[in-house]
């Protein structure tokens, strides 16, 4: 039987730490402020930006939510995240995703300064993630490696397979795992026998949002699993893998909800701690 890894304590650890952290920006008169940018009226998507306000409030930071139509054009949305950082000037921003379907993403994603991109999805912090110069990483990515070095895992020595090739998770890990010398495989839509793949795979990460698309058979025996993959089955939440059965085989696995999600959060926020703190 694996060991299932407790994303939530990990996470109120790292809330914890951040809390202390604003309490010091505070004492110099600083209070961290996060801007978050919600277009439509998608339940998931209103459902994240709650918890994500409900943390930032807990360990004392100000969150504002900005909403907009479903309907808002590419360029208006522009227009108002613009806007926003000038009269408002908030330490972070995010785009909450996914944005509706006409609706040019990286344009959007791009109006976020680069020193307020707390996602870390604008082209230039994504650039550079492959050197490690941004200072801060992707929220998830920040997530799963911080599991990682729980699980005392030296990435020199393992194999890391990603299914899953999104600009949340995908690619900016790939990035920095190839960075910090893993041995890297990236799967997607396109890639033929996926199961061969991940068969390998010392860690596995997966991100897709396809329940169950994770099987037993499809892992080796001791392999971590890190389950970031989200879908929903009427109101019930689940990750890729068939939970129940892969962790009959793996040394330790994720679960969903209670896995990923939770430090994902707190890592965001951390990330808007981290913006407050850096000299303009």
């Amino acid at each position: 039987m694996s060991k299932i890894i407790d994303g939530n304590a990990l996470a109120n650890t790292i809330h914890a730490e951040t809390a202390e952290l604003v309490k010091i920006l505070k004492m110099q008169k600083i209070v961290p402020k996060l801007a978050v940018f919600l277009v439509g009226k998608n339940p998931a998507s209103a459902s994240y930006v709650e918890k994500k306000k409900k943390w930032a409030e807990y360990i004392g930071m100000n969150c504002e939510v900005y909403k907009f139509p479903e309907t808002i054009t590419t360029k208006k949305l522009v227009e108002e995240i613009k806007k926003i950082q000038q009269t408002k000037k908030p330490h972070g921003c995010i785009v909450q995703l996914p944005l509706p379907v006409h609706i040019d993403r990286q344009e959007v994603l791009n109006t976020i300064l680069p020193k307020r991109d707390v996602d870390c999805l604008t082209e230039i912090n994504l650039g550079k993630l492959a050197t490690g110069r941004t200072i801060f990483y992707p929220p998830t990515v920040s997530a799963i490696l911080h599991i990682l070095e729980e699980e005392k895992v030296n990435l020199k020595e393992k194999h890391v397979v990603i299914v899953g090739a999104g600009i949340l998770v995908g690619k900016p890990l790939t990035s920095v795992l190839l960075y910090k010398e893993a041995t890297v495989t990236i799967c997607n839509k396109y890639t033929k026998n996926l199961k061969k793949q991940t068969k390998y795979a010392d860690i596995l990460v997966t991100a897709v949002g396809q329940k169950d698309l994770i099987r037993k058979d499809m892992i080796k025996r001791n392999a971590i699993v890190i389950d970031v993959g989200v879908s929903f089955k009427g109101k019930k939440m689940y990750g890729d893998a068939e939970f129940a059965k892969v962790m009959k085989k793996a040394k330790s696995i994720t679960p969903t909800p209670g896995g990923v999600g939770p430090l994902t959060v707190a890592f965001l926020l951390r990330n808007t701690v981290i913006a407050a703190s850096t000299k303009e």
